[in-house]
Parts: C-alpha cells; structure tokens; sequence
C-alpha cells in the first residue's frame, strides 16, 4: 500500500474514478457529479484520476484524465437517439484497462481503491482492480428498472447486455453507493436485500460562488407572466411529453413562459409539434443552465422515474422553485408547499407511472399562484437546505468513509484505525 497516514489520521489516497460520462459536455447528471466529486477529493488531499470516454474529442490528453483512444468521438451515437454505442464499443470499453494500466504506470501512480460509475464501465474497473488487487466501489446512478417502472427500455434489444452489466456491478462491487434511500429500496427491490455492503451517499453540488451571482430573494413584477423550465434528456421517462401537452393549453401559456433546455431522442418530435409554443434551447453548459435557473420562477420536473435529481439541488441554490413528481429520489428533497410543489403520478394496468394532465395542471396553477413572499421564503429555506444537506464536501466525505470501508475489507490490506 502506498496511503500516507497524515498528522490528522486522515490517510490520503489513491483514487481512479470510471466513469462513461464526463465533463465537459456530460449528457447526464452523472458526468457533473463526478467531476465535482474528483474536485472536492483533490481539494480533501487525496490523489485522482480519471477514467472516461472521450465522447466529443475535447477531452486533453494529460495525466489527470485517460480515455480510450479507439474509441474517438461518437457523436452520430448521440445524433441516432442512443446515449451508449453498445454493443458496437462493448469490446473497445472492455480493453481500455490495458490503456489505463499502461498510462498509469509512466505517471507512477498506483490506485488504493477504484471508483466505478455505472454498469457501462463495470469490466474495465473490474479488470483493473484484478491488476492492482484493490477494491471497487460502485455508485448505482439509475438502475433498468426505473425504465419498466416508466413505460419501458429505450433500446430493448440492447437489454441482455445491460442487465448483464448491472448484475455483475451489483454483485461484484466491493460496496455499493446508493444516492437516495428510494435507491438502495429500489436495489433491494430487484437483488433482494442481502447487501450489506450498500451505502447511501446523497448526491452534493458546490454551491460556493453561485449565491453571490444570483442573488435569492425575487420581486413581483405586475403584469408579467411567470417563468418556467425544463432542464434535461428529452425522453420518455423524464416526462417531457406530457409536460409540454400541459404546458401549450391556451389556459396554462396565457399564464406562463416555458422554456424546455436539453436534448434527447423526442427533441425532434417536440420541436415540430409545440415549436411555436414553447422555446426550445437545445443543450446549454452548465454555466448557462445556472443563468437560466437565477432568470426563472419555476422548474418542473416531471419524472416518471428519479433516483436523485440533482437539477433541483442546481435550481434550488439559485432560486428557481422546484415543481416535482412526488417520485424517488425526488420526494426526499422536496416537501409539497414547505420548498416546493409536488404532484402524485398514478400507475395503468400494467403497474407503470404516468402523468395525469389534470393533476400536473392543477399543480402548476396552484404554484403560479403562490405570492411572492412565499415563495422568496421558499428560496431561503432551499438554499440552506443545499448548503446544510447537500454540500460537495459532505457527499465526499461520506464517498471517502464508502472507500475506508471497501479497503478495509479488502483482503486485509489496511487497518481501519488508520483513517
């Protein structure tokens, strides 16, 4: 072992972060939060590097960041709907542990424990923990059921392969780190509940700077309609259908501006049916998106499915209030009328959720309603409720009791008293 015990018993550590997503042009939430959970970790002492696809070609090649070069650039991936090039980069994925390794070893760096994200990038990290005998934690961003839970797979004839990974992370991980309890209910759901090793560690965002940008507190402007967005993948589970058929009555737009910001494979269906009602804005980075969330009143989420969501915690700091269906991960951050709105989803024939027009109306008006005051009260308590809970330094300080805890049990190799 290389860890170092400091002069406050925290010993620093070599960490390697895989992940299939990543900045700068991260297509889900979980490309931002590892790059934030890398930041923090560097900023506590401890060594990272990362493990990615470079997706856009806009990755640099330098020591901190190793992707895999046969892979390039996959934008016609994004461009045909699919957010993963599975099966046709299922083997280049598999060998980028001989790239890594390789790049590793000019740089002298040896990992202590390695952190995978998602099942896309399970075989490398397990491959990798053969080679260096340490252990892998594994962060359960979405799980597959979600997708049945709201209406069905995307890509259902990739499912064999998927479910295969999902299956290997989940029982060959070392831990296991759930980012809301509605997630580790939800693992237990499908893989039964004899996994001990499962951790919760609530997703955190940085939040230093960003008030003194945007400032919280909002004043009423007479005659004005309210705002609102939505921020994310355009696609099924998200709800963004439903979302825009409520929005474009003449009852709730007469009332509201609605700006849909993301992309997705329903972006070209939406555009062509609500074009000249709503605004869509297509994918913005995230410094945008947070001049957006500081311009508007409201944000909807409407998920059929959520395992977190860390868009609320990014409209919270800045004051956009929440507007959520009462779902996963979701209803742990937000509480209806207390730091926003929420609404119930109802389940078909076949034990799916879905949106009820009416019930997201009725939601919607009850919150452009809502005086200003209440909501600028609304503002107050989300920020110190991001600030206290939901903190970048407190999800990586947790991350790193997640790692204690796999090297620990790892073969013996440290001592737990050393942390």
């Amino acid at each position: 072992m290389v860890a170092k015990k400091s002069s406050n018993k925290v010993i620093e550590l070599n960490i390697l972060m895989v992940t299939y997503d990543f900045v700068p042009k991260p297509i889900w939430g979980m490309g931002q939060h590892v790059f934030e959970l890398t930041e923090e970790l560097k900023a506590l002492g401890h060594q990272v590097k990362v493990v990615t696809v470079n997706r856009y070609g806009l990755l640099e090649n330098n020591n901190n960041i190793i992707f895999n070069e046969c892979l390039g650039r996959i934008e016609s991936n994004i461009v045909s709907n699919r957010c993963t090039s599975l099966p046709s980069d299922e083997s280049c994925l598999d060998h980028l542990s001989e790239t890594v390794s390789q790049r590793l070893s000019r740089i002298n760096f040896i990992p202590e424990v390695i952190h995978c994200h998602g099942w896309m990038m399970i075989e490398t990290a397990l491959k990798l923990s053969d080679t260096y005998s340490v252990p892998v934690v594994s962060t359960i961003h979405f799980m597959e059921k979600q997708y049945e839970n709201a209406g069905g797979h995307p890509h259902p004839n990739d499912m064999s392969i998927i479910l295969q990974r999902e299956q290997i992370m989940v029982s060959r991980s070392d831990a296991l780190i759930c980012v809301s309890d509605y997630g580790q209910k939800l693992l237990e759901e499908v893989y039964g509940t004899n996994y001990k090793h499962s951790f919760i560690v609530p997703h955190g965002i940085v939040t230093e700077g960003v008030t003194d940008v945007y400032p919280i507190n909002r004043k009423e402007k007479p005659g004005t309609k309210k705002n609102m967005v939505f921020v994310g993948r355009l696609e099924k589970e998200k709800g963004i259908q439903q979302l825009c058929e409520c929005i474009s009555t003449d009852l709730i737009k007469n009332e509201v501006d609605f700006e849909v910001i993301g992309t997705g494979s329903l972006e070209t269906e939406l555009r062509q049916k609500y074009d000249k009602k709503i605004q869509f804005s297509g994918y913005i980075d995230r410094q945008q998106v947070y001049q957006k969330l500081a311009a508007t009143d409201y944000i909807v989420i409407p998920s059929l499915d959520e395992q977190f969501g860390i868009v609320a915690l990014e409209a919270m700091v800045v004051g956009a209030v929440p507007i959520a269906s009462n779902i996963g991960g979701l209803k742990q951050i937000i509480v209806d009328k207390e730091n926003g709105f929420l609404f119930d989803l109802k389940l078909d024939s076949h034990n799916r959720y879905y949106i009820d027009g009416s019930e997201l109306s009725m939601v919607l008006k009850r919150a452009v309603a809502t005086p200003v005051n209440q909501l600028n009260d609304i503002r107050i308590t989300n920020l110190r409720k991001v600030n206290e809970d939901y903190s970048v330094r407190a999800m990586a300080l947790k991350t790193l009791h997640v790692y204690r805890y796999a090297i620990t049990n790892f073969g013996g190799n440290i001592n737990e008293n050393k942390f």
